[in-house]
């Protein structure tokens, strides 16, 4: 830190010894035009202008007076202490932005690093959080940091670093911030979505869900979100007591706040009593924000509002809806192909397969079970259907898009000891995609095609190698 002092003072003096130079020193008191340098000593009160360049002399700052001589050695001597200086501190170049440096900083050099941005914020903030916990920041300066990180959170540019949310806390839980900026900070923190199960056949189960996301907020947070209430506001007396009958499992549960953590509540109640049609309502959930210093909670309940739709359907009326449409049919077959598939024959009989799928221009979601069924393939004979080879791959979840690469393996039964003796020569693999109703409805996707896509066929040289 000497060291860095030492060639400061060297680059400051070279400097200061070079301007005094160029400006050298005043060897008289006569006045001179200033565009031209013109002697103007017993003509300056008789004209207005320049006689020698024309210049207007009417300006305060048209005539300079007295003549400036300029001193070379002392030029010379800044610049030769000036270049000397920042020479010697090139190597200390890396120093200044090491945790060595910022550690030394003072507390409102690191707060301009911070407001500033740059390379330099972060690190800034990792010092103040050092800082922090060694109680080395007093409350005005961490009121001020949390502030700036109030309208960080608020810049939807600013790429999130959860450490803001940490000094942010910090602030909050020492009673330093209004309670008008600490829902702002808590609201921008976690986003508590309230849903439920748009669609349900009377006499089934209602599923309601509560999800804490955790957004904007510290890696490592103290405060926890407990539910104090939940309430709804619908016309069918029915279903209000329906969605309230699992409610209170959302009061029993405290939410952790900590960064990239997504919880979930999803209690199910029968749906018994409600009328058939369409309902539309208004939840209204109260939270507490507590921490473990301040389990009475740090700030004033408040209150997230979503809204509710639900449609009810008699018993046994599927409640996705399926469409028979030819010509799109065959424009999603086009735009699904197999792209690969590798094959290995186990010595017990299994088949191992690797596949993918490529998807190219969907226009619509398709929902349902990847199906693939094997028959036997020789010239010249008749095709035998496997039938225990006919099985479910995967569950299909397409969403329109340009291109996608879907890969999948498995591994099947597919010969027993005595059909591996007579092994055919090759294996063929036929490929669809069979639309499922009760993924969709699990999806609450209400609406799917419901015809069966043909993804073709392929040949597996089952041969042994030569």
């Amino acid at each position: 830190m000497l060291l860095a002092l030492t060639l400061l003072a060297l680059v400051a003096a070279g400097l200061l010894l070079a301007v005094l130079g160029y400006r050298g020193r005043m060897c008289d008191h006569a006045p001179h035009c200033r565009s031209c340098g013109f002697d103007l000593t017993g003509v300056l009160e008789e004209v207005d202008h320049c006689p020698e360049c024309g210049v207007t002399l009417v300006h305060e700052r048209a005539v300079r007076w007295g003549t400036h001589l300029r001193r070379p050695w002392m030029m010379v001597s800044g610049v030769v202490l000036l270049l000397l200086g920042l020479a010697a501190a090139v190597p200390l170049l890396p120093y200044f932005s090491s945790p060595a440096w910022m550690a030394r900083k003072p507390a409102w050099l690191l707060e301009v690093d911070i407001s500033r941005g740059g390379n330099d914020r972060s690190a800034a903030l990792v010092e103040f959080v050092r800082r922090l916990g060694r109680n080395e920041v007093d409350d005005e300066a961490l009121t001020r940091i949390a502030r700036l990180g109030l309208a960080l959170q608020a810049d939807a540019s600013f790429i999130w670093e959860p450490i803001v949310g940490t000094l942010i806390e910090n602030a909050l839980e020492r009673g330093l911030l209004t309670d008008q900026e600490k829902e702002r900070y808590i609201r921008g923190a976690v986003d508590l979505r309230y849903g439920v199960h748009e669609r349900v056949n009377r006499g089934s189960m209602l599923t309601q869900e509560l999800r804490c996301i955790n957004t904007r907020g510290a890696a490592f947070s103290r405060l926890s979100i407990s539910v104090d209430s939940c309430t709804f506001e619908v016309e069918d007396p029915s279903l209000a007591r329906t969605l309230r009958e699992k409610a209170d499992t959302f009061t029993m549960h405290a939410f952790d706040t900590s960064a990239n953590i997504q919880q979930a509540l999803m209690p199910a109640t029968r749906v018994e009593q409600a009328a058939l049609g369409e309902h539309r309502g208004t939840a209204r959930i109260r939270v507490r924000i507590t921490s473990a210093t301040r389990p009475e909670g740090v700030m004033p309940p408040i209150e997230y509002v979503s809204g509710v739709y639900v449609r009810i359907f008699p018993e046994n009326v599927p409640t996705v809806e399926t469409y028979l449409d030819p010509p799109l049919r065959a424009r999603v077959e086009k735009a699904i192909s197999i792209a690969r598939v590798r094959h290995e024959l186990m010595p017990a009989g299994a088949l191992s397969l690797d596949y993918q799928l490529r998807i190219e221009n969907l226009e619509v979601p398709i929902i349902g079970r990847l199906m693939v069924r094997a028959r036997e393939h020789q010239q010249g004979n008749a095709e035998r259907t496997l039938a225990r080879l006919e099985r479910p791959l995967t569950e299909i979840d397409l969403s329109p898009s340009p291109v996608i690469m879907y890969s999948g393996s498995t591994t099947m039964n597919v010969f027993t000891a005595e059909e591996l003796k007579s092994l055919p020569g090759s294996l063929r693999l036929e490929f669809w995609i069979e639309p499922d109703i009760d993924l969709a409805e699990s999806k609450q996707e209400w609406k799917i095609l419901g015809e069966r896509i043909e993804l073709g066929a392929v040949d597996l040289d089952l041969r042994p190698a030569p």
